[in-house]
């Protein structure tokens, strides 16, 4: 998810999610690392931003995902930078 760079991505996933995701039929997805971009417009450092979270928890949520496959989802670096101020009061989807 990014809040800056090609927001198209936030409907690319919904798409994967409600599309792909059925026709495929996988047992388990392995969403491994960088689910947020966590950099902002200028491209110069990493922050965590929380909107690009609640996208991805509101799509994961919404379609009902885990529902259809055993959704694993393991952060990479632009997940894990500042996770602890920022989201602390941040629900997890699942």
């Amino acid at each position: 998810m990014s809040v800056f760079h090609d927001p198209n991505r936030i409907s690319e996933f919904r798409d994967f999610c409600n599309v792909t995701i059925d026709a495929i039929k996988p047992t388990v997805v392995i969403a491994s690392g960088d689910l947020a971009d966590a950099k902002e417009i200028d491209n110069m450092g990493s922050r965590q931003f929380k909107q690009e979270w609640i996208y991805y928890s509101d799509i994961l949520r919404e379609t009902h995902i885990t529902n259809r496959t055993l959704w694993l989802d393991i952060r990479g670096n632009h997940g894990t930078v500042y996770v602890h101020y920022l989201l602390q009061d941040f629900h997890e989807p699942c």
